[in-house]
């Protein structure tokens, strides 16, 4: 990430535009301000085009840990689609200076667009997505929910190691087990997988109810030989040894139709 070096205007610095050309200050100004007003929790908005210029469309942050991450109101970003064009995200950082952390970079290669993080002291940084990012290995991960999970090493080790492409779903609020939903076993199937009885084989899927779940929220690949890969909260992803309280929370083992029959 490259940090721009600021310059002032009334009192807020503001970056050279030669990244963003045509960018007026003013919308600097505007999402400076905007995250000065969100404190302790973290801004976030859009950068549109509208009838020609860009401007800063503020958006309600929705996390369910607004002091640490964002995301974006769909209403908002609806709203913001309807009258231009939306060319770059908007974020706050609140604890950390503006720097783009992993979970960002992650975000911005998956959305495409460039993002602006601000701080309330008014420094700033630009992020551009890298197009054709490579999958970073499946072992030494760090989590992040909805990005770098238990459910995204799934679909990056069919495709790497399968070259099957699983579809993502929606995962919704990281407590969505919690809620009566049960977004595995919805989503699991239309993915291309079943329940299989008997001897477990290589590239089967452990559904595990961990964390005092009643229903599955935690997904691993069985590898063979008495292992699985998986990544949980916390820790890096990895080989674990199947057994005790990993085997007594899974709750069913799927298989990919391309191995059946």
């Amino acid at each position: 990430m490259a940090i721009i070096k600021p310059f002032l205007l009334g009192g807020i610095p503001v970056p050279d535009l030669s990244l963003f050309n045509d960018v007026a200050p003013s919308v600097f100004t505007d999402a400076v301000l905007h995250a000065r007003a969100e404190l302790p929790r973290e801004s976030c908005g859009l950068i549109v085009r509208i009838d020609g210029a860009r401007r800063y469309w503020p958006c309600r942050n929705v996390s369910a840990t607004p002091a640490a991450h964002f995301a974006i109101d769909p209403v908002d970003q609806v709203a913001a689609e309807r009258v231009g064009t939306v060319e770059a995200i908007v974020h706050s950082h609140v604890l950390s200076a503006p720097e783009a952390s992993e979970a960002d970079r992650l975000s911005c290669n998956a959305n495409g667009l460039p993002w602006l993080i601000v701080s309330a002291d008014g420094r700033h940084g630009w992020l551009e997505p890298v197009p054709g990012a490579p999958v970073p290995p499946l072992v030494g991960r760090a989590f992040y929910y909805g990005l770098s999970d238990c459910l995204t090493l799934l679909r990056d080790y069919y495709a790497l190691e399968l070259g099957i492409a699983l579809p993502d779903f929606d995962r919704g609020a990281p407590d969505w087990w919690r809620r009566g939903e049960n977004r595995f076993v919805e989503n699991i199937q239309a993915a291309g997988f079943v329940e299989a009885t008997g001897r477990r084989q290589p590239h089967d899927v452990l559904l595990m109810q961990v964390l005092g779940s009643n229903v599955p929220n935690h997904c691993a690949i069985w590898i063979g030989d008495g292992r699985i890969l998986h990544q949980v909260e916390n820790r890096l992803s990895g080989y674990a040894v199947f057994g005790g309280a990993l085997e007594k929370a899974t709750a069913r083992v799927c298989r990919h139709q391309s191995f059946i029959g």
